[in-house]
């Protein structure tokens, strides 16, 4: 019988330790809030938007004022939201940020096992309206999607995890990412698409006539040109094939996984490189 009780009770310990550790934490539910203002700028200002958690898109309309909205979501109570500012400097150009604080967690486990605070979990999804005669600046995030539509400026536009997708960019265009893809179409000058993990399309159109940097390590290229286009184009590849069917092209290399020579009359250099993936090459 003695035994029996040592025995109950070393199973009860731990069991009362486990409730009293669920009793400290505490219950959290889905939480929201926006963020909407409009701004005059004069012609020909910018605009940037820096982000960490959450979607960027921004498109041009006709109304002559930048209307810059954001959607505030936590799943840790309206607190969260409390750490989260939206911060818009006007400034001859437009800056907006997300500026973060940091929690000083007092709660009991911090008390136990110590913590120095946390982040905010929080996400932030902007979408900024521009007048056609506002340009774009720099357009950055890191867990989340970059959109540009109708777009001008010089451009960079980049993520860590997420998709850049640009269409009907008037300016010159960077962009990047670490974990996405990149679609680009119809950007007037494209200087750059690099990601790591992920796959690339791109469009060259027929006023380009500067260099062209495509690179990916895990991933595809699938690069369309104007007929007619003058340029310099070197492509190589590790592990995967070259397509050119239909390219019309003075060859200078070509093996499995190389491709140099000139389009036209040649020109500015267009550089696509991979590592685990094909290239498919197109004139349209």
């Amino acid at each position: 019988m003695p035994f029996f009780s040592r025995t109950i009770r070393t199973r009860i310990l731990p069991i009362a330790v486990v409730l009293v550790i669920l009793a400290a934490m505490p219950v959290f539910g889905d939480a929201r809030s926006e963020f909407h203002q409009t701004y005059k700028l004069v012609s020909g200002s910018s605009v940037s938007v820096k982000n960490t958690n959450g979607n960027i898109i921004i498109t041009a309309w006709d109304n002559d004022y930048v209307d810059v909205y954001a959607e505030l979501r936590s799943r840790r109570g309206e607190d969260e939201l409390e750490l989260v500012e939206i911060s818009a400097t006007q400034n001859g150009s437009l800056r907006v940020e997300t500026i973060l604080s940091r929690r000083q967690d007092d709660s009991f486990l911090s008390r136990l096992f110590g913590s120095i605070g946390r982040w905010p979990d929080v996400n932030v999804n902007y979408t900024l309206k521009l007048p056609r005669n506002i340009v774009v600046d720099e357009v950055a995030t890191v867990n989340g999607g970059v959109d540009l539509r109708d777009t001008d400026g010089v451009t960079v536009a980049r993520t860590t995890n997420g998709t850049v997708t640009v269409e009907n960019h008037r300016g010159v265009l960077e962009a990047r990412t670490t974990n996405g893809n990149i679609n680009v179409k119809s950007t007037a000058k494209l200087r750059e698409a690099h990601t790591v993990n992920g796959s690339i399309e791109v469009n060259i159109e027929s006023g380009w006539n500067e260099p062209v940097s495509i690179e990916t390590v895990n991933g595809s290229v699938d690069l369309n040109m104007p007929v007619g286009i003058n340029a310099d184009l070197s492509v190589r590849t590790v592990n995967g094939g070259i397509q050119a069917n239909g390219m019309t092209m003075t060859i200078d290399k070509v093996s499995k996984h190389e491709l140099a020579g000139s389009l036209g009359s040649g020109g500015p250099q267009i550089s696509v490189k991979t590592v685990n993936g094909s290239v498919d090459l197109r004139q349209r």
